[in-house]
């Protein structure tokens, strides 16, 4: 992939533009993580990755990780960004998403392990029960709700959540994570049709 910066991939704050640009990256992230792609997208515009002027995107930090060391010990690899000094800054998307890895991989783990379970924790039937109550639950994958809770839980290391990704407006919920579920129904690019993870190697990616 070309060094393109998410200030590339934004068009007029347009989510469905911003999912169509931003896909090999999210797949690309997907890959290394074990998570499904509509979770990702679900976090990134949760964090305003999709917004032109958003720290994300300047930061070319979709999440808006943290800058600095965790409580694992992990380390980012980029300086804090110019634009808001809490957050790491990458050069480019394929940094960022690459630098995002690493974090979920080695600090938020327990994300993937939540994924990878087939039936539904009691967070995970949380969500079901709040998808539920106003789309077709069933269209994703009992993992994607666990691993959606667990990311809105949050973790002792405090890099992300701390809104816990709940729900506002007319879907408002506290129950954490439902708000990236929100995000996944209520997109209007069907983000739901993500609800996959990529495998990629050199120049391409299939789905597992």
């Amino acid at each position: 992939m070309a060094a393109k910066t998410f200030a590339d991939l934004c068009d007029s704050n347009s989510e469905a533009t911003f999912i169509s640009n931003a896909l090999p990256w999210a797949q690309a992230l997907s890959s290394a993580t074990e998570l499904p792609v509509d979770l990702i997208f679900a976090e990134w515009i949760a964090e305003g990755a999709n917004s032109c002027t958003s720290d994300a995107v300047q930061c070319n930090n979709p999440g808006n990780a943290g800058h600095g060391s965790y409580c694992t010990g992990l380390v980012t690899q980029f300086g804090a960004c110019s634009v808001n000094s809490t957050y790491y800054g990458a050069p480019n998307a394929e940094a960022g998403i690459s630098q995002q890895g690493d974090i979920i991989n080695n600090v938020y783990s327990q994300i993937a392990a939540a994924f990878a379970q087939s039936s539904l924790t009691a967070g995970g039937q949380e969500l079901y029960n709040y998808a539920s109550t106003y789309w077709t639950a069933s269209d994703l994958r009992n993992g994607t709700y666990n691993a959606a809770y667990q990311w809105g839980e949050g973790g002792s290391c405090g890099v992300w959540a701390s809104s816990h990704y709940e729900a506002t407006g007319g879907n408002k919920s506290s129950v954490p994570g439902s708000g990236l579920i929100q995000v996944i129904f209520d997109n209007h690019a069907s983000l739901s049709s993500y609800d996959k993870v990529w495998s990629c190697g050199p120049g391409s990616c299939v789905i597992l």
